[in-house]
């Protein structure tokens, strides 16, 4: 084994870089996030749901793309028959690309959705 100081420079400074993850994503608020949507149809209130009478909110985690392209739509909170209504419409919203450090780049938000009869 080498003593530190016997070792290259390059390695050294190389092993001093910071580490970030390759697909570090943009943490946006809901506000946030709302302000870049381009396409954002409502989610519709399905007669199955309304016919069993189920009421709630849905709140969904969006992961949205460089391009603005909703990438991923996960439930977190909500009733099951409710949560697929929002999970297929959100897949189709469209936003304005989101910058870092002038850079496009992913990012992600939650969504909350309130059903009501």
């Amino acid at each position: 084994m080498k003593a530190l100081g016997s070792m290259s420079p390059k390695i050294l400074l190389l092993s001093l870089l910071p580490i970030v993850p390759v697909n570090a994503q943009l943490r946006v608020t809901t506000a946030d996030a709302m302000k870049n949507v381009v396409a954002n149809p409502a989610p519709e209130y399905s007669q199955l749901a309304k016919t069993a009478r189920v009421e709630g909110d849905v709140v969904v985690e969006v992961k949205i793309d460089e391009k603005g392209n909703v990438e991923e739509v996960n439930p977190l909170i909500g009733n099951s028959i409710l949560a697929s209504t929002v999970l297929r419409t959100v897949r189709t919203w469209k936003f304005k690309p989101f910058e870092a450090d002038g850079k496009k780049t992913s990012a992600v938000t939650s969504l909350r959705f309130h059903f009501r009869i």
